[in-house]
């Protein structure tokens, strides 16, 4: 094309053809240097999702995010983020590299965190205060606070804050390879104070964000999944937990009622007890604007031993009564892996769950099974 002709065409017209490159890079980095009017949109995808894997050797190259490219960043995943900086210790040239990277996205809107230590000093996550300011989307994966009230401290620097996903926080000097020991038990419970200025920070967000806590939990600590709850209480809409702990967690900290409750378990079964297990934990809370019930089964083996009396228990329970507790739930799903899954098990799920059948809200979903 000729550069001329170039020239000519509306910024509208180069911005569109850029969008509907918008998934080839190849391309994208040939617009940006035929022509600097395109640099701009070309730039925006090129660099709108990062990921930065700080196991790996290779640092993030700080003199390439000190250029315009860093306000493009709207979706940041990081890997095995160094542990904060702190007076008096030495780190790798790779760490500091990446405390110098990471708080120039200024502009993120989604961030994920897998694998974070947060229990050096007091207020060791200020560093990354630049980069929280327009997160809408929080996911933290494996990370570990000394307190409870660090790990609400910490969320409160989000002011944009959105939504909020957990998988395993956990709370201690513990490592971040291994399952954490548990900690005293004074540490599940949330100071009242503690309480207070997250509530406070709920109403200082703008009208329009209105949070959604998702909480998934999966190692075996159910305690230090109470002071979360606890907390989030006012927002949580979304739980999963392993079957085996829902014991663990009291009724009085989930303070609000849940839009969706998953129950986890590595059994290549669906039993009666499980099913009590998980009914038992659904009479202890609050129902009444439960949408959506979850059976996890994260087995490998095929999934054969399906109680029709464990079925028929949950049919009656959910959706046997005319008054319901569960007036608005759904659907039942139940989750399995594909090599789980095996033909006819959607009918035999419909079978036991006539009732929920005749309404429509059995659901089985296949995944793929992780690597």
């Amino acid at each position: 094309m000729e550069t001329s002709y170039i020239n000519t065409l509306p910024q509208e017209v180069t911005d569109s053809v850029i969008d509907h490159l918008s998934d080839d890079r190849d391309s994208l980095k040939v617009c940006a240097l035929v022509q600097r009017s395109w640099l701009p949109r070309a730039r925006h995808h090129l660099h709108r999702n990062v990921a930065l894997d700080c196991s790996q050797k290779k640092a993030p190259s700080a003199n390439y995010y000190s250029t315009g490219a860093a306000k493009c960043v709207r979706s940041l995943k990081v890997i095995t983020l160094p542990s904060p900086p702190a007076q008096g210790v030495r780190t790798d040239a790779k760490a500091r590299a990446v405390w110098k990277v990471i708080p120039r996205f200024t502009e993120l809107h989604d961030l994920t965190l897998v694998f974070s230590n947060w229990t050096g000093p007091a207020r060791s996550w200020e560093w990354l205060r630049p980069a929280a300011q327009h997160v809408r989307r929080l996911n933290l994966v494996f990370a570990t606070f000394m307190h409870s009230a660090d790990f609400f401290e910490f969320v409160a620097m989000f002011p944009e804050l959105e939504r909020l996903s957990l998988t395993n926080i956990s709370f201690g000097t513990a490592t971040l390879t291994a399952i954490p020991v548990a900690p005293p038990h004074t540490w599940y419970i949330v100071p009242p104070e503690v309480t207070l200025a997250f509530a406070l920070w709920l109403c200082r967000l703008p009208r329009p964000a209105i949070p959604q806590f998702n909480v998934q939990w999966e190692v075996h600590q159910p305690g230090c999944l109470v002071p979360v709850v606890d907390g989030l209480g006012p927002r949580l809409a979304q739980l999963a937990l392993p079957l085996w702990s829902t014991r663990g967690v009291p009724s009085d900290v989930i303070k609000t009622a849940l839009h969706s409750i998953s129950f986890i378990t590595a059994a290549p079964e669906i039993a009666k007890d499980g099913v009590e297990e998980a009914l038992a934990f659904l009479t202890r809370i609050r129902v009444s604007e439960l949408r959506s019930v979850v059976f996890d089964v994260r087995a490998t083996a095929p999934l054969e031993a399906v109680s029709e009396q464990a079925l028929e228990a949950l049919d009656e329970a959910l959706f046997g009564l005319p008054h319901s507790r569960f007036s608005s739930l759904e659907k039942v799903v139940f989750r399995v892996s594909h090599s789980a899954a095996r033909s006819g098990l959607l009918e035999r799920l419909k079978k036991g769950l006539s009732r929920a059948e005749k309404r429509g809200a059995v659901a089985l979903e296949v995944v793929h099974d992780s690597v």
